[in-house]
């Protein structure tokens, strides 16, 4: 099964059924999410942030031996950041972005891009031009104005509105949002809808 839900749905079919088969459900999530009272961890958050740990760090040193690269580093992590916190505590990337803080900021897409030069910016005044960005893969859900953005497309294609017409029955201000986008960009929204999760996955900045 894949999720908690199922291994109870599962027990109860069982339980219908007089089937004295006993299901143990145990809580498995690779982004860290499932902390409480009762789940110290969960299975599989530690390994992947040792090793995306351990890889992020080899390119810390790649960046600091060639001087003059920036690296973006995407990491898992859709609704929560927990993976891209925990790689940034034990790896020393130069910048994290977290999703949460973007939405808590109800940051814009010019934001957090002004953000990013910024910090890109003090590196260089300190003679550093270099560094490693960790960001986790949800970040575009978490900036308001794109989230909006991708309903009113999702929409459109629900309605089985031609892809070619999306960018024309938009809201002005999603246009204007839509038109200051890189071309590859405006591709991956518009052919990438078949869920918001899957443009998640298929886009990153």
């Amino acid at each position: 099964v894949t999720s908690n839900s199922d291994a109870a749905q599962l027990a109860e079919t069982l339980v219908q059924k007089n089937c004295k088969t006993k299901v143990v459900g145990v809580p498995v999530s690779l982004n860290g999410d499932l902390k409480n009272q009762f789940v110290e961890t969960t299975v599989g958050f530690d390994t992947v942030c040792k090793v995306n740990s351990q890889l992020i760090s080899n390119v810390c040193l790649d960046a600091i031996s060639a001087g003059k690269y920036y690296y973006f580093v995407r990491l898992m992590g859709r609704k929560a950041s927990h993976v891209a916190l925990e790689c940034a505590l034990q790896s020393h990337p130069n910048m994290l972005i977290m999703g949460e803080e973007v939405a808590l900021s109800k940051l814009t897409l010019m934001e957090v891009i002004n953000k990013i030069c910024d910090g890109v910016q003090a590196r260089a005044e300190l003679g550093k031009h270099h560094g490693v960005l960790l960001i986790p893969e949800g970040l575009i859900e978490s900036i308001p104005e794109m989230y909006a953005l991708i309903q009113e497309i999702s929409i459109l294609h629900n309605n089985n509105v031609p892809v070619t017409e999306i960018p024309t029955q938009v809201s002005p201000w999603a246009a204007a949002l839509f038109q200051f986008l890189p071309p590859f960009i405006r591709r991956e929204v518009l052919h990438f809808q078949q869920s918001f999760f899957a443009y998640c996955y298929d886009i990153s900045f």
